[in-house]
């Protein structure tokens, strides 16, 4: 899994890994999904599936993930998310609703 390029060594080496994989020095790591259904709260998500040294995330509290990516429970329209280093905090929700924790 991964793209591999042939060096003018004749070596190959891993220079990417697909959407929803950490990538590790010489491989792809997948990162968690869901075991039923697209999205949920189980699922990791990461935020460079292509830099050495970026890892995959536990979804946080108010969202749902799919193993690469992150949105808002339900897909809950008007949220704003803030990231910081390699994880996302949510900063505040839309109308009609109302931050209680984003740690």
């Amino acid at each position: 899994v991964g793209t591999w390029v042939k060096g003018t060594d004749g070596i190959y080496s891993l220079s990417g890994c697909p959407a929803g994989h950490q990538r590790q020095t010489d491989r792809c790591v997948p990162c968690a999904v869901c075991t039923t259904g697209k999205w949920c709260a189980r699922a990791d998500y990461i935020t460079d599936s292509n830099a050495v040294g970026v890892g995959c995330q536990t979804c946080p509290i108010g969202a749902e993930c799919d193993g690469s990516a992150l949105r808002t429970k339900t897909n809950l329209q008007g949220a704003r998310w803030l990231l910081v280093g390699q994880r996302y905090f949510l900063q505040s929700c839309p109308v009609g609703h109302r931050l209680l924790d984003n740690t």
